[in-house]
């Protein structure tokens, strides 16, 4: 998984993937990928690319766990990119 940062605003998001289904997402509630995964394998590597985006945007702390399950992500998604632009 590669992380890209924008300065300048222009964020591309990679269409890799299907977004979780609504249903899926209720039940994960405030679960992280640590505790929760889409039930479809082939929108692993979307859901944590999204999740490492939003932490990286909104500059957020992750613990322990999510941060070994992310790694375990990564790992089976090298070509998956995280591209993001800090929040104000």
């Amino acid at each position: 998984m590669q992380v890209v940062h924008h300065e300048e605003g222009v964020v591309v998001r990679q269409s890799k993937g299907r977004s979780p289904r609504s249903r899926s997402n209720r039940s994960k509630a405030d679960q992280g990928p640590a505790q929760w995964l889409p039930p479809t394998a082939d929108t692993h590597c979307r859901y944590a690319a999204e999740w490492v985006g939003t932490k990286l945007r909104r500059d957020l702390a992750a613990d322990e766990g999510e941060l070994v399950a992310l790694r375990q992500l990564a790992d089976t998604c090298p070509s998956q990119t995280v591209e993001y632009e800090r929040a104000p």
